[in-house]
């Protein structure tokens, strides 16, 4: 086994504790994780109010491919609810399940023909496509009909940020090309379709939302392993020494930071690599929760998540997340939890944020008119998206090695910069498989891929 010396890890969300969970299964001790706030989970983690609402920072749902992610998930304490998805499209004041393409047999007969012909011309043109950004891609895979009704509007709501400058060498399962068969076997079926991509049926806890996942691999890494409430206000790289908010300062070997990676070089003081880092972009997301009074509508019973591409409506996706566990809410209440993208091309957020959320429920018929609001929660997460711009790949290419020849290693998903590996699986596996690279030699698939 190799020795990286005294590690020091900066960040408990998912890829934090992912390498500290590996550290303590090999039995390398010689390690410390620093976390400025006062709990485990990063963007991950929920907090349970004065009304008892459990409120988790955004949509968090567990499914993964990794067979020792999901035996690390299975020897945690506590139970789990393992469930379908049940993802919706609102169009036209009606659900369409997701995903869209599969399911146009629900839209009105006019939006339908436009959409299938959309998706026949663009399966079935001779000449190849124009594909250099994602706008182009959206247009190129799905034909004028889905992407001007749905794939183009919602992309410019969630992403905030055009899409003209988006690249595409992202995408790949996150956003699939429609199979013309399938779309055209379900719309002559009739036929609702579902099952596609890899969370059909996920796992959430039965107690204490998404948080209580980290909170428990805490517990495994062990206190004495972890500070909480330590805030890293700088970094010198020579001396490798960590500087602390309070003035305090530890040294470190080997630094494994889930910083935003703009945050880091920053921190550290790597002046040749800020202009590099400044060509990244991310959004920021306004995270509303509302708290009902009453029973659940029959409108959203069996609904997990919804989408919505209306860009009247302030958000883009809004989970009913009473429905992923009874505990998250008080008897006798339901709950809403909405996400609002902003940025300096999509500035939406403001100090009226949440009741903006509130009257747009009640306008589109999701909250009845007289149903009493119990509760209100607000988070912002900031950064939210990690932007995949067309200048963003050529800039991680020069930082990473920059920093990994300064024993920095940044992973996460702001920490390596890549929505496309940033799920919480993915967070965790690049924060597990970056300790096998360093103490055994292995390889890092996650982060590699």
């Amino acid at each position: 086994m190799r020795d990286p010396g005294r590690i020091a890890i900066l960040g408990a969300g998912p890829c934090g504790l992912g390498a500290a969970f590996r550290l303590s299964e090999i039995g390398y001790r010689n390690f410390h994780l620093f976390e400025r706030e006062p709990f485990a989970g990063g963007l991950a983690a929920s907090v349970k109010d004065e009304q008892g609402f459990v409120w988790d920072y955004g949509c968090h749902v567990l499914y993964s491919r990794s067979d020792y992610f999901n035996r690390v998930m299975d020897g945690l304490p506590g139970e789990w609810i393992e469930q379908p998805r049940d993802a919706q499209v609102w169009m036209n004041r009606r659900f369409v399940p997701y995903p869209l393409q599969y399911n146009v047999h629900r839209l009105p007969p006019d939006q339908r023909r436009a959409c299938v012909l959309g998706v026949a011309h663009a399966a079935t043109r001779t000449e190849p496509a124009k594909e250099e950004n994602f706008h182009d891609w959206i247009v190129g895979a799905f034909g004028d009909g889905i992407a001007e009704r749905f794939m183009l509007p919602y992309n410019e709501k969630i992403w905030a940020h055009p899409l003209e400058r988006m690249g595409v060498s992202w995408i790949a399962e996150r956003v699939p090309r429609p199979d013309l068969k399938r779309v055209l076997a379900n719309l002559l079926d009739e036929k609702d379709d579902d099952a596609w991509g890899p969370n059909a049926r996920f796992r959430y806890p039965t107690e204490g939302g998404t948080g209580a996942i980290w909170r428990g691999i805490a517990a495994a890494v062990g206190s004495d392993r972890i500070d909480f409430g330590r805030t890293v206000s700088g970094i010198d790289a020579k001396a490798r020494r960590l500087v602390f908010d309070d003035g305090a300062s530890e040294t470190f070997d080997t630094l494994i930071s889930t910083l935003p990676v703009d945050r880091l070089v920053r921190l550290a003081g790597l002046d040749t690599l800020r202009p590099v880092a400044d060509k990244l972009s991310s959004s920021v997301v306004h995270v509303v929760g509302i708290g009902i009074a009453g029973a659940l509508p029959d409108l959203l019973r069996d609904r997990k998540w919804i989408y919505f591409a209306d860009p009247d409506l302030p958000f883009y996706r809004v989970t009913v997340l009473s429905n992923f566990a009874p505990s998250n809410v008080p008897s006798g209440h339901w709950s809403l939890l909405a996400e609002i993208a902003h940025s300096g091309h999509r500035p939406v957020a403001g100090p009226d944020i949440v009741e903006r959320v509130i009257d747009a429920y009640r306008t589109e018929g999701l909250v009845p008119q007289d149903a009493p609001i119990a509760s209100r929660f607000h988070y912002v997460a900031a950064p939210g998206y990690p932007t995949p711009t067309l200048s963003r790949d050529a800039a991680l290419a020069e930082i990473h090695p920059a920093l990994e020849a300064l024993g920095i290693y940044s992973r996460g998903r702001f920490g390596a910069w890549r929505y496309e590996i940033a799920n919480q699986d993915h967070s965790f596996l690049q924060g597990a498989e970056l300790v096998g690279r360093l103490l055994l030699g292995e390889a890092e698939p996650t982060f590699n891929s």
